[in-house]
């Protein structure tokens, strides 16, 4: 009856403003304001009410500007209330008018909004980097001052994007805003300090310039708890942790953890708080709808029938009976959605538990492939490392030789897929880590021609390198990552190209220049083989995926350009193909590289100088595996170095307190004390003493511990002659 009575009174309303006076501009802008006043006190309700009587009047007067005006006020409410669709359409019914009234301040918060749901909703950075900037052109034509909002809104979509140099134009904007705000330091209501401060902050770190980044986030956190910036804080503290492990601290990064954890549990908590609010709005809007369209039906009807009071009487008889329907409709749709937010939550916490399940089994797998790859690594260690050595004895067989050439190609082979695989596991769990470094690029492809000569060979395909004279000898970036990429092309440049020719070529990338000692260069893998059909390109860089129906080349796993491509991106770049059926095959894609002075090339081309200053050099060997033991002896022998040899980890530590030896190579997993342990010990006394983990672990699976416990170098099994001379040259020379 109550709601009966409200509908009445909605009905008399209706009928007795055709009768009102026209309504003056004054009288429109009041009932706008009252809609922002409404939207300030979080009363949507109301707030759309008023934007909804502000469209109805400004029509019948034909004003534009108010017409618009409502548009953009009902998608505010719209877009609370996360209906963003509704509220992009009344958006760019505001832009419309906007444009045709070039009201060009209003079409600046028009482009403001279309931004926000681009990126908010849509996700589609480049569509809100678009709007972004179509406002920030405006301002720019008109000099608009207060323009802040929009250069942080930009040069967040920038940051997501990655497009970080394009931030650069708009920092004297940050450096302006800060000056003209020095007297209002602690002031940030509508939050556009704490978002300047953390938009510098990522822009920094993503720069290379941790601690300036890290300085502008603490001045974020000082706004975030005045005014309660929850979502922000979050944010800052996520970045935090981020630069944080990139300097190595790993107690403020733990406590930035920390931070955001309970942050985002504060959120959460309040998201779905929020959200029940949000329902509870838009169920109080539609309802308001529904009612006022059934106000409007009931005053056609009544306008109709005006002049007959028995069918006036029966038109309200048809209105109580249809409010009847449609309070059982309420309740009906009152029980259903309470009945769905409870399955909702109840899915929820099984969504919540999947995902639990999922995150251990996939880290149950990731160490099962880490497991398997360290037992399988250590033996072929061993057989790689012998038939090395039996290699290189000149009184052998041509048969045996043969033979010999067949098992080291064979170890190879098994290596190299144990290593994709564990590398296909590691780019899965994002545990991949790109280490730049210096290394000599000649002797680099000498490696990598020594890696795939027994596949060249086999194949009867001539490989050759062209290396740009304008490329330096050394070369700053991960050469482990490097390594794996044209590998990887190579050998599958070699399996389609029998009888052919394999060409790597290094040269400028395209748009070249040098800068802050960086260089952009090209590596192209070049191919005379039987080319790539056009309808395959795509389908060659999926997992598994192999292209010949000829099953004599269908030779490896069909991971190569799968994780050819998944490495690339983690190094910022992409690979390339240029291929057409019997004319051969081309892979290509750019690097950014460091550059190293010409004082370290030389150096660098000096190196064999130093292998007369390992004689009678004292080694410590700390190893419990017999063929290891074997093959590191024999790798050594040719430097004429005093190697001791121990198989326990006890006996390893008595040594080095009895002895001075000038390196120790250390296997992590040994009978007693294990390396770590041995390392921590030595440390107690002796700070000098270069000492190396020896271990057919993944780097990344050790490097912080063995880095904490004082460790100064890692040497992963199986490793060939140079990598061993490497770390003699590094530690002895």
């Amino acid at each position: 009856m109550k709601n009966f009575y409200l509908f009445l009174c909605l009905l008399l309303c209706a009928f007795g403003s055709s009768f009102a006076e026209p309504y003056s501009k004054d009288s429109l802008n009041i009932i706008l304001q009252q809609g922002y006043d409404y939207m300030d006190k979080k009363d949507y309700i109301e707030s759309v009410k008023s934007g909804r009587l502000l469209l109805e009047q400004a029509y019948k007067e034909g004003d534009s500007v108010f017409i618009a005006e409502a548009y953009y006020l009902l998608a505010l409410n719209d877009e609370y209330i996360e209906e963003y669709s509704r509220a992009k359409d009344k958006y760019l019914k505001t832009l419309d008018i906007a444009e045709k009234i070039k009201d060009s301040l209003f079409i600046i918060d028009i482009y403001n909004g279309l931004g926000n749901i681009a990126s908010l909703h849509d996700k589609d950075h480049k569509k809100s980097k678009e709007f972004y900037l179509q406002a920030l052109d405006i301002c720019e034509k008109m000099r608009v001052k207060n323009r802040m909002t929009y250069v942080i809104n930009l040069c967040w979509e920038y940051l997501d994007l990655k497009e970080y140099d394009s931030i650069t134009t708009y920092l004297p904007s940050f450096d302006v805003y800060f000056q003209e705000n020095e007297l209002k330091s602690n002031i940030d209501i509508d939050g556009t300090k704490c978002h300047s401060y953390y938009v510098l902050g990522r822009y920094y770190g993503e720069k290379g310039e941790v601690e300036k980044g890290l300085n502008y986030l603490d001045k974020a956190l000082t706004y975030v708890d005045k005014y309660q910036l929850d979502d922000e804080a979050a944010d800052v503290y996520e970045e935090q942790v981020k630069l944080y492990k990139q300097i190595g601290d790993k107690q403020k990064a733990f406590e930035a953890l920390q931070n955001y954890v309970a942050t985002y549990k504060k959120i959460n908590d309040l998201s779905m708080l929020k959200k029940m609010q949000i329902e509870e709005v838009k169920y109080k809007v539609e309802e308001y709808q529904r009612t006022i369209e059934i106000a409007e039906k009931e005053k056609q009807l009544a306008d109709a029938e005006a002049a007959s009071s028995a069918k006036l009487n029966r038109v309200y008889m048809v209105v109580s009976f249809l409010l009847l329907i449609l309070l059982g409709f309420i309740l009906r749709e009152n029980i259903v959605k309470k009945r769905l937010i409870t399955d909702l939550n109840e899915n929820n916490k099984q969504l919540i538990e999947a995902k639990k399940q999922a995150s251990l089994a996939a880290e149950a797998k990731s160490n099962f492939v880490s497991n398997i790859s360290h037992e399988l690594r250590t033996p072929l260690h061993g057989v790689t490392g012998i038939t090395s050595l039996l290699l290189a004895e000149k009184e052998i067989s041509s048969k045996n030789r043969q033979l010999l050439e067949s098992l080291k190609f064979s170890g190879d082979y098994l290596l190299g897929l144990i290593n994709n695989v564990l590398l296909l596991s590691k780019i899965d769990n994002n545990k991949v880590k790109v280490l730049p470094k210096e290394f000599n690029i000649h002797n680099f492809f000498d490696n990598i021609k020594h890696s795939i000569e027994y596949s060249a060979t086999k194949h009867n395909v001539a490989v050759s390198f062209v290396v740009g004279e304008e490329i330096p000898k050394i070369i700053v970036l991960d050469e482990s990552i490097l390594s794996e990429v044209l590998i990887n092309l190579m050998e599958n440049a070699i399996k389609f190209s029998k009888n052919g020719r394999v060409v790597v070529e290094v040269k400028k990338g395209p748009e070249l220049r040098l800068e802050d000692k960086k260089m952009r260069i090209r590596f192209a893998v070049k191919d005379d083989g039987k080319g790539i059909p056009e309808d395959q390109k795509k389908q060659i860089f999926q997992k598994f995926s192999q292209i010949s129906e000829n099953q004599s080349i269908m030779e490896g796993a069909g991971l190569g350009l799968s994780i050819v491509k998944s490495l690339l991106e983690q190094m910022g770049s992409s690979i390339h193909l240029k291929s057409k059926e019997g004319l051969g095959t081309i892979f290509y894609f750019d690097l950014v590289a460091g550059i190293v002075e010409d004082e370290k090339c030389r150096k660098a081309n000096s190196e064999e100088a130093y292998k007369s200053k390992f004689v009678d050099k004292k080694i410590l060997l700390v190893e419990d595996n017999e063929i290891n033991k074997l093959v590191l002896n024999k790798f050594l022998s040719i430097y004429n170095v005093n190697l001791d040899v121990y198989s326990n980890g006890n006996e390893g530590l008595e040594a080095i307190k009895a002895s001075d030896y000038d390196l120790a190579l250390l296997d992590i997993n040994v009978p007693g004390l294990n390396g770590y342990e041995i390392t921590r010990s030595v440390r107690e006394f002796d700070k000098e003493l270069p000492i190396v983990a020896v271990t057919a672990s993944e780097l990344s699976e050790i490097e912080d511990i063995a880095m904490e416990a004082g460790m100064d170098d890692i040497l992963i099994k199986p490793f060939n002659k140079n990598k061993l001379l490497e770390i003699l040259i590094k530690y002895l020379a």
